[in-house]
């Protein structure tokens, strides 16, 4: 399921976010440490987090799933993203990748890397750009939870087609 996830205390997009949300009738969750108004629609979802900086990025991560995106200038709460298989996207426009974080890190070090890495301008211009890639992120992820996936089998050489499945989660215990 797609959904969108956004702390709007560092978001300058907020506006771009929801009104994607609406037009693609996703489920959007937003995470606020303070007194926010939000449209009163089922589809909104307001979350308070605690007064200390990391519950907000610490409730996201916990939340997301596979197939979400989360909007978000933060690298370490982009690269949790990442791991759990969502997508992260800086208000500036710009989807985040574990090779692009890597490469600003050198040595991989996600909580060192300064927040201004993805960040840009939120003037008009930069918010227009942002609109056209959340666009193109929603319908890529879209396309992909459609697209049935090819797979072949190791015993006969022969191509099996199944649809993407949520990849098995290694810290999680089974049950």
């Amino acid at each position: 399921m797609l959904d969108l996830y956004v702390d709007i205390d560092a978001c300058p997009v907020y506006r771009e976010v929801a009104e994607a949300a609406s037009l693609h009738r996703l489920d959007l969750y937003v995470v606020t440490r303070g007194f926010v108004v939000v449209p009163a629609e089922a589809m909104v979802h307001p979350v308070l987090a605690e007064d200390d900086d990391g519950s907000g990025d610490d409730w996201i991560a916990s939340n997301i799933a596979d197939g979400d995106i989360c909007i978000t200038p933060k690298a370490a709460l982009a690269a949790h993203c990442l791991l759990r298989g969502a997508r992260a996207m800086a208000p500036g426009g710009t989807v985040w990748s574990m090779d692009g974080l890597a490469r600003g890190l050198g040595i991989g070090n996600l909580h060192e890397l300064p927040a201004k890495l993805g960040q840009s301008k939120a003037r008009e211009a930069d918010r227009a750009h942002f609109a056209r890639q959340l666009e193109t992120l929603i319908a890529a992820l879209r396309r992909d939870a459609q697209a049935p996936r090819a797979r072949r089998s190791a015993d006969d050489g022969c191509v099996e087609i199944r649809r993407k499945t949520a990849p098995a989660m290694p810290w999680r215990a089974a049950s």
